[in-house]
């Protein structure tokens, strides 16, 4: 692991705080950072801007590799200032499918925000770029209440690790938009997650649901999402030489048992057979 090190002391040396974020979350997402990914996303600038409106509407603008139109237009730092006044659109810039750092563009003020943990406070002044290149955004139907977010996501029982942030904000970037009723099965290749949210609608948000490679099955519907965070999720399934596999480790707990020969006592036992530990 000592490339990666290397490069995001670089990046911190070298690049503003907010460049820096959006950086080493695409190292873990090309899995410089200990996590593997889908090889459609191995490199290069984020592709597209996708857009959320608070009524499920979206609209993904296609972002060009460098110059006024590329990512750097929206994630430079410009001038700080608070939170945006007014109502906002969520933001989830994506590579290869699979989205990175999300953000809230206030149309009103022209403030952008960018942070894995909605809402935040690291909130800038968009630059003229910005604003011309979001401007068919402003139109969506604007969230005025903070994002309702994904608190914990479980897998067959365990914790998803917090460090796959992208495959939470590909989830909550899938559920905010509309789904699409289906009658066919879920597919045999999804994962079944179990999950709590925070936020404003957490309660209307579904606690179980199924990611397959087109999308997030919940409720009867299918909600449209990439293949490449499923793939993600897939690639992150059991610990291996890029990934510490897509749960928290656990250490089993000790067991103890009553034990003899007089004086009796409390000793630790072996989980199968139950026999006295040395």
């Amino acid at each position: 692991m000592g490339r990666p090190l290397h490069l995001v002391a670089l990046l911190r040396a070298r690049v503003p705080p907010l460049l820096l974020a959006c950086a080493v979350a695409f190292l873990a997402a090309i899995g410089l950072a200990g996590s593997a990914a889908p090889t459609a996303g191995a490199g290069g600038s984020f592709e597209r801007m996708i857009a959320v409106g608070t009524d499920g509407s979206w609209r993904a603008i296609r972002l060009a590799p460098s110059g006024p139109r590329g990512d750097a237009s929206l994630l430079a730092g410009g001038r700080q200032v608070a939170r945006g006044a007014g109502g906002y659109v969520r933001l989830f810039p994506t590579i290869g499918g699979l989205p990175g750092i999300p953000g809230r563009y206030y149309p009103g003020a022209r403030v952008l925000c960018w942070s894995w943990r909605q809402p935040d406070r690291s909130c800038w002044r968009a630059s003229p770029a910005a604003v011309r290149l979001l401007a068919p955004v402003a139109a969506l139907p604007l969230w005025t209440e903070p994002p309702t977010v994904l608190a914990e996501l479980r897998y067959r029982g365990r914790r998803v690790r917090p460090a796959l942030a992208n495959l939470l904000v590909g989830l909550e970037l899938a559920l905010e938009r509309r789904g699409v009723p289906v009658k066919t099965s879920v597919p045999g290749s999804a994962l079944h997650f179990t999950a709590r949210w925070r936020g404003p609608d957490a309660a209307g948000r579904p606690r179980s649901f199924a990611l397959g490679p087109d999308g997030v099955y919940a409720g009867g519907a299918r909600y449209p999402l990439e293949r490449g965070v499923w793939a993600f999720a897939v690639a992150n399934g059991r610990p291996g030489a890029t990934t510490a596999g897509l749960t928290v480790a656990t250490q089993p707990a000790a067991l103890y048992g009553i034990g003899g020969p007089r004086p009796v006592g409390l000793v630790r036992v072996e989980a199968r057979t139950l026999r006295p530990r040395p």
